[in-house]
């Protein structure tokens, strides 16, 4: 959002809600025709900004992720720093890592009831590839959400220290050289970091400035309207750990879809390996007839295929008769008894052998008596 874009209900919001503390001195914000400046005050208002030499700022890293343990470390960092205007927030995280950002406030820089640091606003422009020097006072830089800052004396002197210093790389350096150019760059980001980032800047302590302000019409709007930001963002970040947890209970449904997945890919290889050996299987289907064609004549107990042969077990009053009716089938080749007939209580057991040649598939599965027109008794 740029200065210009500002509506007019917003710049009033700014100048009746935000004041500015530098050189330990509270100025209230003021927009006129020539733009954004500083007037000194007595008191600072509901939110402040404050200027980067009256706050200490910490990157820390922990080797936590877990939101639960994450949330105890916060708290008990804040129960530290109870009697004193602190604020802590995590800017980002990888698989084993959390970084968080602290800001220790000087003592002075109270009775507001949001205090926000400079560099935090200026940061929320700042591109992830850049350094900037702010009133050549202190170089700032961010990555991945993370704010560095760091003020320019003795051996921090040049951009390229302070990325030493720090740990980063950089492309580019700007410059905020005017005190117009850096209230323009916090105006500018002002609504953005509310609606973000207001919750982890929010001091108790700050309160007890306004007690005696609360029955004022303008100031219990402005805590509405700060309640607003603050439950949007408390709305957003409990919409990400919902939905976060969500995802975390349909991970199993994914897993066991994604294990589907596998076992159906394995079975269809399997499938087409199958489909690709049986090519040349003959076909089991003209044996039908086959077996149609003597089951007056014998019973028979099996039919395999071995090799290149189906293999007929059976038994039968006259085992030669089997035989003579597979051989009327044109189709049938080479039909023979694959071991001698053994006869037992009036019945022939026998094993008959024969082949059926790939070519015949399509033929016509009928004996040659009634493919020429004869009769077959």
């Amino acid at each position: 959002m740029s200065e210009h874009a500002l509506l007019g209900w917003q710049k009033r919001l700014i100048c009746n809600l935000v004041s500015y503390y530098k050189d330990s001195q509270h100025f209230h914000l003021n927009y006129d025709k020539d733009g954004w400046h500083l007037i000194k005050s007595s008191s600072p208002k509901l939110i402040q900004i404050v200027a980067r030499n009256h706050y200490i700022e910490q990157v820390d890293k922990l080797p936590v992720t877990d939101r639960k343990a994450l949330n105890s470390l916060l708290k008990l960092r804040k129960q530290k720093h109870s009697a004193e205007r602190y604020s802590t927030q995590i800017r980002a995280q990888d698989e084993s890592t959390s970084i968080l950002n602290s800001w220790l406030f000087d003592i002075k820089a109270e009775g507001s009831l949001v205090v926000i640091p400079e560099s935090v606003l200026i940061a929320i422009s700042e591109s992830n590839s850049s350094i900037t020097l702010v009133n050549n006072e202190y170089y700032l830089a961010q990555r991945n959400q993370v704010i560095y800052s760091v003020a320019r004396f003795g051996l921090v002197n040049s951009p390229e220290r302070f990325a030493n210093t720090v740990g980063i790389s950089f492309d580019t350096v700007s410059e905020i050289d005017s005190e117009r150019s850096l209230l323009t760059r916090m105006v500018e980001s002002i609504f953005p970091f509310l609606k973000r980032s207001v919750s982890s800047f929010i001091q108790p302590q700050g309160l007890l400035a306004y007690q005696a302000y609360f029955k004022k019409a303008a100031v219990l709007s402005a805590i509405a309207c700060v309640s607003y930001l603050a439950l949007s963002s408390a709305y957003l970040v409990a919409k990400k750990e919902y939905l976060q947890a969500e995802l975390s209970g349909n991970q199993s449904n994914i897993n066991q879809a994604l294990s589907t997945f596998s076992e159906y890919e394995k079975n269809q290889g399997r499938v087409e390996n199958w489909q690709a050996v049986m090519q040349d299987v003959p076909k089991v289907s003209p044996n039908l007839l086959l077996l149609d064609s003597v089951r007056d004549k014998a019973r028979i107990e099996s039919l395999q295929y071995k090799g290149d042969r189906f293999v007929i077990r059976g038994e039968s009053s006259n085992a030669i008769a089997v035989l003579e009716s597979l051989s009327e089938f044109g189709w049938v080749l080479d039909p023979k008894f694959d071991f001698p007939v053994r006869s037992y209580q009036g019945k022939e057991e026998f094993v008959i052998s024969y082949t059926i040649p790939v070519s015949t598939y399509k033929a016509e599965y009928q004996p040659i008596n009634e493919r020429s027109g004869g009769d077959h008794g």
